[in-house]
């Protein structure tokens, strides 16, 4: 009878470490996403001017689209948040997840752009990073999130 109740207690362990272990991996992409999305207005590094930026966020899990970008122009955010939202409440351990930003502006604005784009335009822009900025700080999101969610 001791077998039974250890072997119990064994699965129930594990099975309090999986719900705990996909609690941080969703809480931790959910905060990672949070601070990609923060406005450089309010601090963060996504540059907001129409909308059409923090709107173009794609979402794709194990290969397929989940979230799709929005073609309204809305400061909010609310399509970004929508499709986040769709990933983080799908995703499970060993899934690979895919999020980007599919605005036309979106890679330079990323990267930053120096010379004369195809219609003669000249710039030197510097670079935003908010997906480096907040992918950099994974480890320490983690962290907070597996002591917060113990």
């Amino acid at each position: 009878m001791a077998d039974r109740s250890f072997a119990a207690s064994i699965a129930a362990f594990a099975d309090k470490t999986k719900e705990q272990m996909q609690a941080v991996l969703s809480e931790s992409i959910q905060d990672v996403m949070d601070i990609a999305q923060i406005p450089v207005e309010n601090g963060g590094r996504m540059p907001v001017k129409d909308g059409y930026l923090i709107n173009s966020v794609v979402t794709d899990l194990n290969g397929s689209v989940i979230g799709k970008a929005s073609e309204t122009a809305d400061k909010s955010g609310a399509n970004s948040t929508a499709n986040i939202t769709l990933l983080v409440t799908q995703i499970q351990a060993g899934d690979v997840a895919r999020i980007g930003w599919t605005a036309a502006h979106a890679m330079r604005q990323h990267e930053g752009f120096v010379g004369e784009d195809a219609l003669g335009r000249s710039y030197n822009q510097e670079g935003k990073r908010w997906v480096d900025g907040a992918a950099e700080q994974w480890s320490q999101i983690v962290e907070r999130n597996v002591g917060r969610l113990k």
